[in-house]
């Protein structure tokens, strides 16, 4: 079976929008991860990185033998759900969103149209809802977004509820940024959403110096990110802010 390319999706925008607001805050100096081919060999690796989390999940919470084995089993076909999702739907669509992010009028003018032909389009919603972050317009971008939340199918809606989460952040909102976070993560849908929710969360921690809960936050991405990403982060402020402050996470490598 052929699976989605995440190169397609990562490099379209995705990753970029993960480290947005850690580029702002200076954590990885404005530099977003680059992609890599996402095939078959990588489907396989982060299944068995669903069923790794999975029971981690399942074992703080105490689940006994039977359910744990039933939960991690749950956890896979979600993943698998979501895979599929991702190459039938989001390669296209991020492809947009890839010229949005040197083009934000013409992104714009695209969402624009969707919506003409369609309010209830969360494509339309997410493209203008871009655009406008892109412009540094948190307001109408957090307009947008929760539209799109609204109309989006399942697998989505956990990645518009970490982007309200970052226009919360670029209106420097951390408060309100955190609860978004906290929500794409429960939601427990869109793997994308899932891993950069937990990158923002250690990156707020340390803003608030809370570096324990900032550690464990970024013990889980590295747990889910592919080797791209890992490395730009492994060797970011983020890591080094962590080091510094007498924290170890495995995934930092810090010179």
């Amino acid at each position: 079976m052929k699976q989605v390319s995440w190169k397609k999706i990562a490099a379209a925008g995705f990753s970029g929008f993960t480290l947005l607001s850690l580029a702002a805050a200076g954590f990885c100096g404005g530099q977003a991860p680059e992609a890599e081919d996402r095939g078959d060999s990588a489907f396989i690796t982060d299944l068995a990185k669903v069923a790794v989390l999975a029971k981690q999940n399942a074992l703080r919470n105490g689940f006994p033998e039977p359910a744990l084995d039933a939960y991690v089993q749950q956890e896979r076909a979600k993943y698998e759900k979501f895979n599929k999702f991702a190459r039938e739907k989001l390669v296209p669509h991020s492809k947009m969103l890839a010229m949005g992010r040197q083009e934000p009028e013409k992104l714009l003018a695209a969402g624009e149209q969707k919506l003409a032909a369609d309010k209830n389009s969360w494509e339309g919603h997410d493209y203008v809802a871009t655009a406008k972050l892109l412009k540094r317009d948190a307001a109408s971008a957090t307009e947008e977004y929760a539209r799109a939340l609204e109309t989006a199918p399942a697998e989505m809606k956990g990645w518009y509820q970490y982007m309200l989460g970052i226009s919360a952040l670029l209106g420097r909102e951390q408060d309100t940024a955190m609860g978004w976070m906290d929500k794409a993560i429960a939601d427990n849908n869109n793997w994308l959403a899932i891993k950069s929710a937990r990158l923002n969360k250690a990156a707020i921690y340390i803003s608030r110096q809370s570096y324990d809960d900032a550690a464990e936050n970024l013990d889980l991405y590295f747990t889910m990110a592919i080797p791209a990403e890992k490395k730009v982060i492994a060797e970011s402020q983020i890591c080094r802010a962590l080091v510094s402050a007498g924290r170890k996470v495995d995934g930092c490598v810090v010179k």
